[in-house]
């Protein structure tokens, strides 16, 4: 704008033809000029600057890309442990299945020939009573006909009376045996039915089978009881076998009472806190043998 006024006022100046003037006006055109430019300059310099572009330095960029490479690499390594936790746990757990089933399987082993054993022992203890039954049998057949020649009936009839005593002591000996057997039994029915239910008895079989070993002492030392009595009769001095059958009697009612309590801690052990083995009760007085 101040170009084109320039421009006009020298035109101006030159048609009138004074050249002094249109010098003056040019002077003072520059002047404005000079000054238009200076006041733009000032205003561009006091004005608003657009701000800068920002410059990492490579020291610092290198910095944050070390920094995020460690992340990652932290990121991966927690990622690795926990696989390999996880590993670990799942073979503890396959190791731990392997030693519960062969330990499975070394109680059943252990039970298989227990059981053999334990089968064998009753078999031969089978043939020592059944041998003792035998034998009594026969002396009893003996002294009853012996006796049917005693022509003193008073000694005939204590000799009877002591017979009768004899049998009742063997009979409840026997009884009680039965007794002891059949709730060993039952418990044995229970432990099997919660073994089928995956539940532990091991703890709960051991005293049982202890109770069975019991009982099969107890018939033998039953049976032994009656062949000493039949021999007792059959002899001259029937008194002092009479006193060796009554001994051996308490003892076969001891270990009766000791089979009873192992069948109550066999109950005890497999319902813990709720039976508590209890005094042996399984027997009644016994019967003096002679008086």
């Amino acid at each position: 704008m101040l170009s084109r006024l320039g421009s006009t006022l020298i035109l101006f100046v030159i048609m009138n033809k004074n050249i002094n003037f249109a010098l003056v006006v040019l002077l003072a055109f520059g002047a404005l000029s000079v000054s238009a430019q200076t006041a733009g300059t000032t205003d561009q310099s006091t004005g608003a600057t657009a701000p800068k572009p920002t410059i990492v330095r490579p020291a610092v960029q290198k910095e944050r890309q070390e920094a995020a490479e460690a992340r990652k690499n932290a990121a991966n390594e927690r990622k690795d442990t926990r696989e390999a936790v996880r590993e670990e746990k799942k073979d503890i757990r396959t190791e731990q299945k392997e030693v519960r089933k062969e330990a499975v399987e070394a109680r059943k082993d252990l039970r298989a020939t227990t059981t053999e054993k334990l089968k064998a022992v009753r078999e031969e203890a089978k043939g020592n009573r059944e041998e003792m039954e035998t034998r009594a049998k026969a002396l009893r057949a003996s002294t009853t006909a012996a006796r049917a020649n005693i022509r003193d009936e008073a000694q005939k009839k204590r000799l009877e009376l002591a017979q009768k005593r004899t049998e009742l002591v063997t009979k409840r000996l026997e009884a009680a045996i039965d007794r002891v057997q059949k709730l060993s039994d039952r418990v044995s029915a229970a432990l099997d039915k919660a073994a089928a239910q995956g539940v532990d008895v091991t703890a709960a079989r051991a005293p049982l089978a202890d109770a069975a070993t019991k009982l099969d002492e107890a018939r033998t030392k039953t049976a032994a009881v009656k062949l000493v009595i039949e021999t007792a009769f059959a002899s001259e001095t029937p008194k002092e076998g009479l006193r060796t059958a009554e001994a051996l009697a308490k003892d076969a009612s001891q270990t009766i009472q000791a089979a009873h309590k192992n069948v109550a801690e066999a109950i005890a052990a497999a319902k813990p806190g709720l039976n508590k083995p209890r005094p042996a009760t399984t027997t009644e007085a016994m019967v003096p043998i002679i008086q």
